[in-house]
């Protein structure tokens, strides 16, 4: 099965079900670039509840920009704001030193295009789940596909989602009741090894 994805900031757990569980993924880059969704976004769980994290952009071409041209913008130091919440947030969870390196060297690099970062987390993900989904980047827009399983559409609202996600063990899960839906981070640092498997698991909900 072929899918389309919106090329995500460390994806949700429900787009990885989606990546997990395709042969082929083709991530949209030619759109018109939404803003606030998780192109640039992504959500973990921390002591005080959900924190939203988001990569501050540069339209070059204002409203009419296309994912592709999207700048980051180093105005603030928010690669390091942003690891340093990671870690307050997964320091204590069971596989966190496993994958920590790796990821604070990725956070430490610079780049300028948003699709480049993006698309390094993923692949450095897949390395570390040992997903081995073959992946392409569009290279114009389309409005629909045939025969490609369209899941480009990104709710602002991470309940909304494709599949059944199944409950696995937070770090917080003695303060607050099941989250789901977090980005992909948060099932890598609970389930290690696990995280494959439970992709694959996960039943769409059509």
């Amino acid at each position: 099965m072929v899918t389309i994805l919106p090329l995500s900031y460390l994806p949700s757990v429900d787009q990885y079900c989606a990546i997990a569980q395709s042969s082929n993924v083709l991530f949209e880059i030619f759109e018109t670039f939404p803003k606030q969704t998780c192109r640039s976004r992504t959500v973990i769980s921390t002591a005080n509840g959900l924190l939203t994290l988001s990569i501050p952009v540069n339209k070059p071409l204002g409203n009419r920009s296309k994912t592709i041209d999207i700048t980051i913008d180093y105005t603030t130091p928010w690669n390091k704001i942003h690891w340093k919440a990671i870690t307050a947030a997964y320091n204590k969870s069971p596989y966190f030193l496993y994958f920590r390196d790796d990821l604070e060297r990725l956070f430490g690099s610079r780049y300028d295009l948003l699709v480049d970062f993006n698309l390094e987390l993923i692949q450095l993900l897949n390395k570390f789940m040992r997903i081995s989904t073959q992946f392409e980047l569009t290279t114009e827009y389309f409005k629909e596909y045939h025969a490609i399983l369209d899941r480009r559409l990104c709710s602002k609202d991470i309940s909304v989602t494709y599949f059944n996600l199944k409950p696995y063990t937070q770090v917080f899960c003695n303060r607050f009741p099941f989250q789901k839906n977090l980005s992909i981070l948060d099932l890598l640092f609970n389930e290690g090894p696990m995280a494959e498997r439970y992709l694959k698991s996960c039943k769409p909900t059509d």
